[in-house]
């Protein structure tokens, strides 16, 4: 099935079905009257929790009804381990490539102290080279849906990419210019 362009605003749409981001499929869905903790725990990897608290109340839920639901859903959540991870993970790779940078750089400042010029040079290559993705990989997971109600283990395995590349830059670097030759 082809892929359809949304019509222009002041057209109707061909389709029915069809109408943009504001479709059904993209809507928060609707919350059942009596389940509100399985509504939660169903729809928080998806939605934002304000989207969803939003939801409940427009649907005539109290407040506090609601706040006794993300409690309750937040209490199994730090039962089986699961909780935001966002700023964890992107701490861990902003500060790996960071530490990295100044580990290989200071090895090539010990290695050549007086060619200050070709260290300043290479180090910050290096870090040009190592500055697109470790802010990608900082930004991503700063923004992740997956990690805001992840285990430990999401949050090892969204953070291997980052890492492995960081580990194949940083080897690709040092093979080019090793400590020793910078003279």
């Amino acid at each position: 099935m082809a892929s359809q362009v949304p019509p222009p605003p002041q057209e109707p749409p061909d389709d029915p079905r069809h109408v943009g981001w504001s479709g059904p499929e993209f809507q928060l869905p609707v919350p059942p009257p009596d389940d509100i903790d399985g509504y939660l725990r169903e729809n928080a990897r998806r939605y934002t929790r304000e989207a969803l608290t939003a939801r409940l109340a427009a649907a005539g839920h109290p407040p506090e009804v609601i706040a006794a639901a993300w409690a309750k859903v937040d209490e199994e959540d730090a039962a089986h381990g699961r909780r935001d991870r966002r700023a964890q993970v992107s701490r861990t790779i902003g500060l790996a490539y960071l530490i990295t940078w100044g580990i290989v750089t200071l090895l090539w400042l010990v290695s050549a102290p007086p060619e200050m010029a070709v260290v300043f040079s290479t180090s910050a290559l290096f870090a040009l080279s190592l500055a697109v993705p470790g802010v990608l990989g900082f930004v991503l997971t700063r923004d992740s849906r997956r990690l805001r109600r992840a285990g430990l283990g999401s949050a090892v395995a969204f953070a291997t990419l980052p890492l492995l590349c960081l580990v194949a830059l940083t080897g690709i670097c040092v093979a080019i210019v090793p400590p020793g030759a910078v003279q």
